[in-house]
């Protein structure tokens, strides 16, 4: 998966990029999928001369990305049922009050686990190139016209 933003900030191989949604979000009238702008963090390992401002691309493997989703979801999900479920042996207690709140810590557990292990660079998408503006022109016209949007 491929995505194109502007460096906003560098820090050593770490590389703040601020993405948009484009042009064929903006022409969706669902606005269900949450698509907003947002901040990525990616590794510049190929040490690419860049600048705050330039337009680049990065890349981040299905498999990463599909495993990363499974990290975010699953294990917390997964210890929200484990810990409601073992309420009742391990606190003594078959209240459903009990059972949400151990539910709710193992959830919380969950996330924090996946927060605190996610942070090394090792998971991160990567800067693949700078994108040249004329390129940038080209795409954002293709990307316009495939949503039925005016392009100026």
């Amino acid at each position: 998966m491929t995505e194109i933003g502007k460096v906003a900030k560098i820090d050593g191989d770490r590389v703040t990029i601020h993405c948009r949604p484009s042009a064929a979000c903006h022409s969706c009238a669902g606005g269900l999928c949450g698509a907003k702008d947002r901040e990525i963090i990616a590794r510049n390992h190929r040490r690419i001369t860049l600048r705050p401002g330039d337009s680049v691309e990065i890349f981040i493997s299905t498999g990463q990305a599909l495993a990363a989703g499974l990290r975010v979801f699953i294990l917390p999900v997964g210890l929200f049922a484990a810990f409601f479920a073992g309420a009742p042996r391990v606190l003594g207690v078959a209240g459903e009050g009990p059972r949400v709140l151990a539910g709710l810590t193992g959830l919380a557990l969950g996330f924090l686990f996946v927060f605190l292990t996610s942070r090394g660079s090792g998971r991160l998408p990567e800067v693949v190139r700078v994108v040249p503006e004329e390129e940038l022109k080209a795409l954002a016209a293709a990307e316009a016209e495939r949503a039925g949007v005016p392009v100026s």
